[in-house]
């Protein structure tokens, strides 16, 4: 059997990146890093297909400015697609702060 092929994806605050990749390299994975907003298009089901399984170590849509957060709301086919791919079984992780912007703060 052939070691699954992992979608790292982060962006959006910062973190220790030697530490958090030397977890993957320490795996018997196949794992790629794409950061937000790029990796958006790997939630496509084209894309998407590559991988057994995402691990999500992201916020995406948010922007620290001087006088607070900025927000930057999903696109529909962004939450279209992340919605298909869980329902066709797509495998997810999301570490921490990840599974707090599934959906925009506005709820929509």
């Amino acid at each position: 059997m052939s070691p699954p092929n992992i979608l790292v994806v982060t962006g959006g605050h910062p973190f220790d990146h030697n530490d958090f990749f030397a977890l993957f390299d320490s795996l018997e994975v196949n794992w790629t890093h794409v950061e937000h907003p790029a990796a958006r298009k790997f939630f496509s089901p084209e894309f998407a297909a590559d991988y057994d399984a995402f691990v999500m170590y992201d916020m995406p849509g948010i922007k620290y400015r001087r006088g607070g957060l900025e927000y930057e709301f999903p696109s529909e086919s962004y939450k279209s697609d992340l919605l298909a791919l869980l329902e066709a079984g797509k495998r997810m992780v999301f570490k921490r702060h990840a599974s707090c912007f599934m959906l925009s703060p506005d709820g929509r």
